[in-house]
């Protein structure tokens, strides 16, 4: 099976003017082999000097074009990167209950992959931080079939103002900013802390517009009991249970004819 995927690869590489290049494990990135291959990320040779290739695919999984990158961070594409979908896109369907995660860079969301053995939906943005709402409204269908949409961009002002922009254009309730202790997900790995990535996507936190809150925010506010008022009823328990005869509030007497309801009434307008 391998030798048919790099057939196919080097078929499709010829047809459109793309690079070769071959997976391989990024030690300084503690990326292993299968994740880079999985995402078609390859290790190549342009005009004699290695470098990086990422294989973008259009709307329908076919390689479109690639971006290189050079060992001193210099990067470039190959083929028609205006067809080109996120990073990855093509092999995570998405529906149900889902989760998406999505990086600002390839390297991260390798990272991400990395850091959760491939199992979960993980892409990146094809042109960064800047171009990100531009990004996901091209790819819009494909990023709403997923419940939940985990942006987890960079920690700086750049990538976290992006995040917001982006979080800002999907429906209300589907989208999460995640909040990581380090520079990026690719620092957290390669400093030993997948750890600390897995837990930045459970605890991503829900944006909301401007103005709207959520009542589990004010959880420790609404459970505290109010000050009991100084108009009591006339029988203990109830005042337990509802603090006295407090303004605004309303209480409905419910039973059946002749169990007491107008009496109970009078017993309070006596007391």
């Amino acid at each position: 099976m391998t030798g048919i995927n790099e057939v196919s690869h080097k078929k499709n590489t010829q047809q459109k003017g793309l690079l070769k290049g071959s997976p391989k494990a990024i030690p300084a990135r503690a990326l292993s082999k299968d994740t880079c291959k999985k995402f078609g990320y390859l290790i190549g040779n342009q005009n004699g000097e290695e470098v990086h290739i990422a294989i973008y695919r259009d709307k329908h999984g076919k390689p479109v074009s690639q971006k290189i990158r050079t060992k001193d961070k210099r990067f470039s594409t190959v083929g028609d990167h205006r067809a080109s979908t996120l990073f990855g896109q093509h092999l995570w369907n998405g529906g149900g209950k889902s989760k998406l995660v999505i990086t600002e860079g390839e390297i991260d969301a390798l990272s991400v992959s990395e850091a959760q053995q491939n199992k979960w939906p993980v892409v990146s943005l094809p042109n960064g931080a800047a171009s990100a709402a531009r990004a996901i409204k091209d790819n819009w269908d494909y990023v709403n079939k997923f419940a939940e949409v985990i942006l987890m961009f960079d920690m700086d002002n750049a990538g976290q103002t992006s995040a917001l922009a982006v979080a800002e254009l999907l429906p209300v309730g589907k989208a999460k900013v995640a909040y990581l202790p380090r520079k990026d997900a690719s620092e957290c790995l390669t400093q030993g802390k997948p750890s600390e990535i897995i837990t930045a996507i459970f605890q991503a936190r829900e944006f909301r517009p401007d103005g709207i809150k959520s009542a589990v925010d004010y959880r420790n506010v609404i459970s505290v009991d109010e000050t009991a008022s100084a108009v009591s009823w006339p029988y203990s328990a109830l005042n337990t249970m509802l603090l006295g005869m407090r303004k605004k509030e309303l209480i409905t007497l419910a039973s059946g004819s002749g169990c007491g309801k107008t009496t109970f009434c009078k017993e309070v307008i006596h007391h």
